[in-house]
């Protein structure tokens, strides 16, 4: 099939987003589709909206300058104009914002990880939001919903709140979850031998993530520094982020902001992934979570709260544990200390993380989920 990729992100690895969506493209070509790039055009006048947008931030207000119909135009006729002469079986949009206005006569979908409505108030980013950007950013988002032919979302909170929230057709509204953004995926043999040969002088736990206090990043710093008090010998590096600690800093590496194309960062990455036990990143906020499914390539297990996205990558028990909103930094340690004390049952914990990842979250996977989507619209159309 030959798809017109659309991201007005970018196709870089920095960033969690422009990251996802290279690995959407990557992913895509790794399962035989012939993918042409399409990225829209700067838009113009951004002088003025630069303006638009420090006047709202005096006020008090978020403005986002991509919820302004006449910029969302802007953008569907850059890609329409870059669409003529492709002839693509399928244009696929990695966000609702390209879709409303475009024009093309091939079948439109987009894949994404939110809807407008679910994001308000959810990021800090989506907070105290001007009026007029709620209003048709609401508008924009049920208009995209219309043009789609099919909507793609990474997990079934994202998908209802298109629903509930946007209208969506129940029909076309579907969940494909998204894969890792690693481009290299260890073997499952070495994954299931390393598994048994994690050090066991140490309870390792491994924070990665950028946004220290949506993801609460204090909270697992608790967690290890409870982990000790009850006599379990715990170790906690930190990815992403270098947070200004207090405290008893025993135990605790700091690595700092890593970029995954500088391969010596990648190294510390993998190495962290490959030796740690949990991944613990118990995120307030979060619309998915690529670095649930990048640790369980490693067979890491995933300690998370029930928020958002993520009820759809960590599978409690499976591979991980997911807790509620609230829950305290003791019940979070207690877990993980008798599950690592446990062996046998770590072991077997953290071989189903990888088999989940096999079955459910590998590129490979998703994309023939959402391939077959695609093919049975076009086999029902024609």
């Amino acid at each position: 099939m030959h798809i017109a990729f659309v991201t007005f992100t970018g196709l870089r690895s920095e960033g969690s987003w422009p990251a996802t969506a290279a690995s959407m493209a990557k992913g895509l070509e790794a399962y035989g589709h012939r993918v042409t790039r399409i990225q829209p055009e700067p838009i113009s006048n951004q002088g003025y909206w630069r303006v638009r947008k420090a006047i709202n931030m005096v006020l008090g207000k978020q403005f986002q300058t991509e919820r302004q119909e006449s910029v969302v135009q802007e953008l569907c006729e850059s890609v329409s104009a870059q669409l003529k002469g492709l002839d693509p079986d399928l244009v696929l949009a990695s966000s609702s914002l390209p879709v409303p206005y475009l024009r093309t006569n091939a079948p439109i979908a987009f894949w994404t990880d939110a809807t407008f409505a679910g994001m308000i108030g959810f990021y800090p980013e989506f907070s105290r939001l001007a009026r007029e950007t709620i209003r048709n950013g609401m508008e924009l988002e049920a208009k995209a919903l219309r043009k789609a032919d099919l909507a793609f979302y990474s997990s079934e909170w994202a998908a209802r709140s298109a629903i509930e929230r946007h209208g969506a057709d129940p029909a076309k509204t579907h969940v494909v979850p998204f894969g890792p953004n690693l481009d290299q995926i260890p073997e499952h043999g070495d994954v299931m031998r390393a598994i048994t040969e994690r050090r066991r002088d140490r309870c390792r736990l491994l924070y990665i993530g950028y946004d220290w206090e949506r993801k609460q990043g204090d909270l697992v710093v608790r967690i290890h520094r409870e982990l000790r008090k009850r006599g379990v010998p715990s170790q906690l590096v930190i990815i992403g982020t270098e947070p200004k600690l207090t405290g008893d800093l025993d135990g605790i590496k700091v690595e700092g902001l890593l970029n995954k194309d500088d391969p010596a960062h990648l190294a510390t990455i993998l190495e962290a992934l490959h030796g740690s036990h949990f991944l613990v990143v118990p995120s307030k906020a979060e619309c998915y979570g690529m670095v649930y499914a990048e640790a369980a390539t490693y067979g890491l297990p995933s300690v998370a709260l029930n928020v958002g996205g993520v009820p759809t990558v960590v599978r409690s028990g499976v591979n991980g544990q997911m807790f509620e909103i609230g829950s305290t930094a003791g019940a979070m340690a207690a877990w993980i200390g008798d599950t690592w004390s446990d062996a046998d049952q770590y072991v077997a914990l953290a071989r189903s993380t990888r088999t989940d990842y096999e079955r459910r979250l590998a590129w490979s996977v998703v994309i023939a989920q959402l391939t077959g989507i695609v093919e049975t619209r076009r086999s029902r159309v024609a």
